[in-house]
């Protein structure tokens, strides 16, 4: 397994994504998250097609905090299933992993 990773995950209103980027940046679970506007995303959901405006987050971490960051995420996040995948870095510019490695939980 890789040392670093991207959490991706999403969120239909910008504000949720910012609340919760802001709780795992202060329990130092995250390094940083980046929010991108503007998705359109469509999906069956019991029954009918939906079509909803979403934001994308990606947020950086270490690897071994992935799972507390998904039960974090599944806990605040306002959908009943939410999104939410890991994936590996192969690798990191090293003052970048060093950086991670200062904001979170050694």
């Amino acid at each position: 397994m890789s040392e670093y990773c991207v959490v991706y995950t999403t969120f239909e209103k910008k504000d949720d994504a910012l609340r919760i980027i802001h709780t795992l940046i202060f329990e130092k679970l995250i390094a940083c998250g980046n929010i991108i506007d503007g998705v359109t995303s469509v999906y069956p959901w019991k029954g009918k097609i939906e079509q909803v405006s979403e934001v994308i987050v990606l947020i950086k971490t270490k690897s071994q905090h992935y799972n507390a960051v998904e039960k974090r995420i599944k806990e605040l996040h306002s959908y009943e299933i939410p999104f939410i995948s890991q994936l590996n870095l192969e690798s990191v510019f090293a003052p970048y992993a060093n950086w991670i490695n200062e904001e979170t939980k050694q």
